[in-house]
């Protein structure tokens, strides 16, 4: 038996720049998250086509609309493959696909809009070419967005919506500063895990670094920003200077409004 491969695919700043992995059995592939936009779907198809290998897992670990809008098309794609995801992830889908649907119709004929059928995996653990991988499920106010993936053999986190590499984070899920505390809580969590590879929900394309001092490090910034104003213009500019480079910048002006008492969840 080989140990486990993984090769993560970056999506474009139209993708909200959402990672999805290809992880690699002795025989068999497994693909992690479908992406946003209809061409991203595509080019995680070819990807996995150019592997030469069946595709027999397809988990979507989260329930934003970047994880599971191309999961219509990787399904087609691939039918054989199981389809699934965290129970409550499946529940959370189910209650919101169509405002999602409807508020991201912008994206014209990049929207991919064949729902694709996802099983509900009500477990915490599942197994790939007779290797485990662990749902180390978040709590509290977190739900869904607290969760990772942790396979034990190849000491590596898939990250979900925990963990980011150098991007701004999508605070708008977690308006309230008690739940950004609970976030950075669970990512020393984290820390303590001591993996070796830690694939990073969102990032900025071939980003290089450690994305969970990245994440911790930016809701500390984030924090000190919204509140030294209540201005959210001016949030969101002082967030911007700060991290010059970093992308996902639609993140920005949502996640400052959305931490000053104006809406804006995704």
């Amino acid at each position: 038996m080989t140990d486990l491969a993984f090769d993560v695919l970056d999506s474009p700043e139209t993708g909200l720049t959402k990672t999805s992995t290809l992880v690699y059995g002795d025989e068999a592939l497994m693909i992690v998250d479908t992406g946003l936009i209809a061409s991203q779907a595509h080019r995680i198809v070819a990807s996995a086509l150019e592997t030469g290998r069946p595709v027999t897992h397809v988990l979507i670990s989260g329930a934003g609309p970047d994880f599971f809008f191309g999961a219509g098309i990787v399904a087609d794609a691939f039918p054989d493959a199981h389809v699934f995801a965290p129970a409550r992830v499946v529940d959370r889908i189910v209650q919101t696909y169509e405002d999602k649907l409807a508020h991201w119709s912008r994206l014209g004929r990049n929207l991919p809009t064949r729902r694709a059928v996802i099983d509900a995996w009500g477990g915490d653990t599942f197994e790939f070419e007779g290797r485990l991988f662990e749902l180390r499920a978040g709590g509290g106010t977190l739900g869904w967005r607290g969760d990772y993936l942790w396979q034990p053999q190849s000491h590596t986190v898939l990250g979900g919506a925990l963990v980011y590499g150098g991007d701004h984070l999508w605070t708008a899920g977690t308006p309230t500063a008690a739940e950004r505390e609970e976030w950075a809580a669970r990512l020393r969590e984290l820390q303590s895990v001591a993996a070796r590879r830690v694939v990073p929900g969102h990032r900025t394309a071939d980003w290089q670094g450690d994305p969970v001092t990245w994440t911790l490090q930016y809701l500390d910034v984030f924090e000190q920003v919204v509140t030294a104003t209540d201005v959210p213009a001016a949030a969101a500019h002082a967030l911007r200077e700060r991290f010059p480079d970093a992308g996902l910048v639609a993140a920005v002006d949502i996640g400052v409004k959305a931490a000053m008492g104006r809406p804006g969840r995704r």
